[in-house]
Parts: structure tokens; sequence; C-alpha cells
């Protein structure tokens, strides 16, 4: 039988106090990223997956914070203030709209 990665298409997100502070701080994390950063970030969260961490959700909203603001567009959708997921077709459609190939990558 053959093993599926990534079987959850989302992460539900329940805010607790202190999360925007802990979000904040990782906004500031992820503004210091330049472009090919961002997309290899983008890549590694997409082979990742979801996962059912409240740490995992802070940090997605975040990135999705930054790209809104960098790009005026983010591959992940935060729908009814609670569920982060990829957006459809994604990240395949932004890294091809915002970020220009990196031929150094590894």
């Amino acid at each position: 039988m053959n093993a599926q990665k990534n079987l959850s298409p989302g992460i539900v997100y329940i805010p607790w106090p202190g999360d925007e502070k802990l979000i904040n701080e990782s906004v500031e994390h992820y503004r210091k990223m330049d472009d090919p950063e961002i997309k290899r970030a983008i890549l590694r969260k997409r082979e990742l997956g979801f996962i059912g961490s409240r740490g995992f959700a802070i940090t997605m909203l975040a990135f999705h914070r930054v790209l809104t603001e960098r790009y005026g567009d983010s591959p992940i959708a935060f729908e009814h203030n609670c569920f982060l997921r990829w957006k459809e077709n994604e990240p395949e459609r932004f890294i091809n709209e915002h970020l220009k190939e990196d031929d150094h990558e590894s």
C-alpha cells in the first residue's frame, strides 16, 4: 500500500491570547527574506503539507500576511478567519507569476 503525503487540505486556526505577538515575530522573519528564499520556503511548506500544529498555523498565517503585503497575492487562503489552506493550483501559479527562476537552487 502506498502512503499518501499531505492528507490534510488545510488547518483550522483558533486564535489564543498572545498569538498576535507570535504572528508579528514571524512576520518580521519572513519580511527579511529575498525572492529566492521565499520560493524555497513556499516549496518546503508545500512538501511538508498542513500539519495539526498551532505553531504551524501561526507561521503560515504570518507567511500569508507577508506574501500578500509584498506581492499583493498569496498561494495560501485564509477563509472565515479560521481555515488556512493552499489555494487551487498553488503554489505553482504563485511562483510562476511572482518569483523569478533561480538557477542556483539546489
